[in-house]
């Protein structure tokens, strides 16, 4: 990312259960590194601070990353979200899923000039279809997830008509991967072309 990473975060939302990857997606071997280390090493440099959000604090004390430890536990990655922003330093921070193993920094560049004028960027798929989890979001909409969260809303797509959210088309040239079962996990070894090694 070139455009004034020295003031804005980096949050990866590590706390998941993996119920369908039946083991930690954070920790799935790429080529000799965790998921997780391949995604740090690609957000490091780009951004003044990253921070990992998990409800394991244990988990990551391999990694030379702050690690925020969620508030409360069956809310889903709401909940990530809230106790990553509360422990931010920055005001604007990029949000990521722990379980996308590549990232596009001139995609995220583009949503990172939005950030400014908004509370909330976020990829649009299609109608009606968000990634809330690649999207920018400033310390700002804390008290709203609270608000959501007090009601029983877990539903992170609910903020954004809260808040002031710039919508942006996502652009996936291929890049783009979510690694949510074992054949997630097998379809992305076979495309970077490493051994697999999915259960």
């Amino acid at each position: 990312m070139t455009a004034n990473g020295e003031n804005r975060g980096a949050i990866i939302l590590a706390g998941g259960q993996s119920r369908r990857m039946r083991r930690d997606k954070a920790l799935l071997p790429i080529g000799g590194q965790t998921l997780i280390e391949r995604l740090t090493g690609q957000l490091a440099g780009h951004f003044a601070e990253i921070l990992i959000s998990t409800q394991d604090p244990g988990l990551f004390d391999f990694l030379p990353f702050r690690v925020v430890v969620d508030e409360g536990k069956g809310s889903g990655p709401i909940m990530g979200l809230l106790s990553g922003l509360k422990a931010a330093s920055y005001p604007v921070n990029f949000v990521i899923g722990g379980d996308i193993p590549d990232i596009d920094l001139t995609f995220i560049s583009e949503l990172a000039a939005r950030a400014a004028a908004s509370d909330i960027v976020v990829p649009v798929i299609s109608p009606g279809k968000y990634e809330p989890l690649f999207a920018f979001y400033h310390k700002n909409v804390v008290s709203h997830i609270e608000d959501l969260l007090r009601q029983g809303e877990k539903q992170i797509i609910k903020l954004f008509a809260l808040c002031r959210t710039t919508y942006v088309p996502f652009r996936n040239s291929g890049w783009y991967f979510n690694l949510n079962t074992p054949d997630d996990y097998r379809a992305y070894l076979e495309k970077i072309g490493l051994p697999n090694t999915a259960p």
